[in-house]
């Protein structure tokens, strides 16, 4: 009978060891699956973040970009206001803000036949012209549209795959005189896209 009690106490005994180690590999697990939830969530917020961070900064360059077409059209009015354009005078207004912005390859300017006149790599005597690109048409069509940025195209001066900031101006009666344009050299694998 002494032998069935200590029979009966080891079985207990396996039993509660048993019951223990289950119940420390389940808290084990639950604790893991907290662990790998919580590192998750934390992941989804740094990354999160990081995107937030990078809408905001790429915000900001559009935004300096922007600021500097503005710029240039706001010296392109006070000009026509006071006359002809100032050729010698806009040109180095224009190398000015390009010096401001080391990320916008060239700022250009057109007259209302699109004729590139103005900016970096802009020859004398033999302009480019951007009277068929669709920016330029729809500030011709629509004078008081604002900021169009480009798809990425082909530049006309540069010969390399770009994406433009542009803007139009106006004569100081109020027509379409011609257009600004902030041009920046776009990423091999977006040109391709655009191309496709």
């Amino acid at each position: 009978m002494h032998f069935d009690k200590a029979k009966r106490f080891e079985r207990k005994l396996v039993a509660g060891v048993v019951l223990i180690d289950i119940l420390f590999a389940l808290l084990a697990i639950a604790f893991l699956a907290n662990s790998r939830a919580h590192y998750q969530a934390s992941q989804a917020v740094t990354g999160q973040n990081l995107v937030q961070l990078l809408e905001q900064r790429i915000a900001d360059k559009a935004r300096l970009v922007d600021d500097a077409v503005v710029r240039v059209g706001r010296e392109l009015d006070r000009q026509l206001a006071n006359g002809p354009i100032d050729e010698v005078r806009l040109v180095q207004f224009l190398e000015v803000e390009q010096d401001q912005l080391p990320e916008v390859e060239a700022i250009r300017v057109s007259n209302g036949a699109g004729d590139v006149l103005w900016g970096k790599g802009v020859v004398p005597g033999k302009p480019m012209n951007y009277a068929d690109r669709a920016f330029f048409d729809r500030h011709r069509q629509h004078p008081d549209l604002g900021l169009i940025i480009t798809e990425p195209l082909l530049g006309r001066v540069s010969g390399r795959w770009i994406q433009a900031f542009t803007r139009s101006y106006h004569t100081p009666d109020g027509p379409f005189a011609g257009g600004i344009s902030a041009a920046g050299p776009v990423p091999v694998p977006l040109a391709r896209t655009a191309r496709s």
